[in-house]
């Protein structure tokens, strides 16, 4: 009983701290646990709020980071907490006042496993055997890195957040500037459009790697459809194949052309991380992308 007990409580604790390691120091990894939880709760929300409150798809992002941080709080406090439990009879001291044949069941064992994963220690209950006083005090650290942890990744999230929003307007704001005037951003001048093209490539180059690095935020749904990502990719696309095909600078051609492989990229990322498609189309990617998030796709060309 012991053993197994042991076995299975590190089997826990050494899934949440792998899921960790991937999640806040290496994205790019496999296997990881909370990308399944964010997918599992994307898609509750996303058919919830497809079916009759499109609003709710706004929380799904605030709401995935919640689960994936309580799993690791779940698993951490649930795997101590099969360690402590068949010692808690002869390797752990009660204060006076509590009776140790009433002290032995898997909820003291959850209990003593919570105070200790945050710091609270009411000194009730505490190890006798060396061991134990090293991985109670060890445990302790965990918790600590744990919250800090979770604190830095919840923080560190809303700045990709404000740079993807700063980007969806940048394209709302072209298109806007192309619909009211009726000339293209290619065609407005070859130092100007080659200008506006590099900048709208570095911003989708920025984008790219913030979803990489933080995959959290691609279940973050813009309440506003104008300055949305979803819905103006297919704009983007549409100015990059204009700049190729229709303009005399080959400056602009080559920017043009740099902003295409940029959305290239950028859908190949999507396909592959978040859409599960293989060998479709940048354009099929980006229609996906945008039926994903609920959007319709804008693009003043489309059929």
């Amino acid at each position: 009983m012991t053993v197994l007990a042991t076995l299975l409580g590190a089997a826990l604790i050494l899934a949440a701290l792998r899921d960790i390691f991937h999640q806040l120091f290496h994205p790019g990894g496999t296997g990881s646990m909370s990308g399944a939880l964010m997918s599992i709760v994307w898609r509750v929300f996303r058919s919830v709020a497809r079916r009759r409150y499109p609003s709710l798809l706004s929380l799904a992002g605030p709401s995935a980071l919640i689960t994936v941080i309580a799993s690791w709080v779940a698993l951490q406090t649930v795997g101590w907490a099969f360690i402590y439990w068949p010692r808690l009879s002869e390797q752990f001291l009660l204060a006076p006042g509590l009776d140790p044949s009433e002290q032995q069941g898997f909820v003291d064992a959850l209990y003593l496993s919570l105070v200790t994963l945050s710091n609270l220690s009411y000194g009730n209950i505490a190890p006798t055997s060396d061991l134990l006083r090293v991985l109670v005090s060890l445990k302790a650290l965990i918790g600590f890195g744990l919250l800090t942890a979770s604190l830095t990744w919840v923080v560190s999230i809303y700045p990709p957040l404000t740079r993807r929003r700063a980007f969806d307007q940048h394209i709302a704001l072209v298109r806007d500037a192309e619909s009211e005037t009726g000339i293209s951003l290619t065609k407005a001048g070859a130092e100007a459009a080659e200008r506006r093209l590099e900048a709208l490539t570095s911003q989708l180059v920025t984008i790219r790697s913030d979803l990489v690095q933080f995959p959290i935020t691609y279940y973050f749904h813009p309440s506003d459809e104008r300055f949305s990502l979803p819905a103006n990719a297919r704009a983007l696309l549409r100015i990059a194949e204009e700049g190729v095909g229709e303009n005399d600078s080959p400056a602009v051609r080559l920017s043009a052309n740099e902003l295409r492989s940029t959305a290239d990229d950028f859908s190949a990322m999507l396909a592959s991380s978040f859409l599960g498609l293989s060998s479709a189309s940048t354009e099929e990617v980006l229609k996906a992308y945008a039926r994903d998030q609920l959007r319709d796709p804008f693009d003043s060309d489309r059929e």
